[in-house]
């Protein structure tokens, strides 16, 4: 498929769901491997932390205190590189600031910005407080079970077949969890079941 335009690829990004795109979330989102998600599934996402989707929401959970730091000095300003991030919090621990930041990504309160130049070397990644980046998404959050449900189907979807352990492993979920999301949606008729060699496989 040739994408020629941006709205051509925000329509492929939005019916593919995750996939390699652009015009979609990015981040570190479900793991620790960077992935980019379809702007439809952001809210099923944002939904399965429990928070409001307001841009200060991250106020409602209990985070480090270096993580804390970081999303406050990030929410007062614009989106800041991790440099910027430093420079502002007065330290030069590189290291324990990209762990923070990295841990900010998987509970959904940063994610990546854009990019940066700089003086010297590689281009910054810039990081924004994802409900603040994301608010038009945000707008209307689901259920967390209809939420885990949707983020199930859209990794089915994106591929012939999956088990527990591939949607898992994809949403940084537990294989538990993803084989009783799987029951339900193919107890539902949203999936397809199917057993071969004692292992259970879904599809859409």
């Amino acid at each position: 498929m040739r994408i020629k335009s941006l709205e051509a690829a925000a329509a492929f990004v939005d019916r593919v769901g995750i996939a390699v795109a652009w015009l979609a979330c990015a981040g570190k989102h479900f793991g620790s491997a960077a992935l980019l998600i379809a702007p439809r599934l952001l809210a099923a996402a944002y939904a399965l932390t429990g928070r409001s989707g307001a841009a200060g929401d991250f106020r409602e959970d209990e985070l480090e205190p270096l993580e804390r730091e970081i999303a406050e000095v990030v929410l007062d300003n614009e989106p800041l590189t991790g440099p910027e991030i430093r420079r502002l919090l007065g330290t030069t621990d590189r290291k324990a600031v990209d762990r923070a930041v990295a841990r900010l990504q998987r509970r959904l309160v940063l994610t990546n910005a854009g990019a940066a130049e700089q003086a010297q070397g590689w281009r910054a990644i810039r990081q924004d407080l994802f409900a603040r980046r994301w608010r038009k998404s945000l707008r209307r959050l689901p259920a967390e079970d209809e939420a885990r449900r949707e983020l199930a189907v859209a990794v089915a979807a994106a591929t012939n077949e999956v088990s527990a352990a591939d949607v898992a492993g994809a949403l940084g979920w537990r294989r538990k969890q993803g084989e009783l999301v799987l029951t339900e949606l193919s107890s539902a008729g949203r999936l397809t079941l199917r057993q071969e060699e004692g292992l259970q496989l879904w599809s859409a």
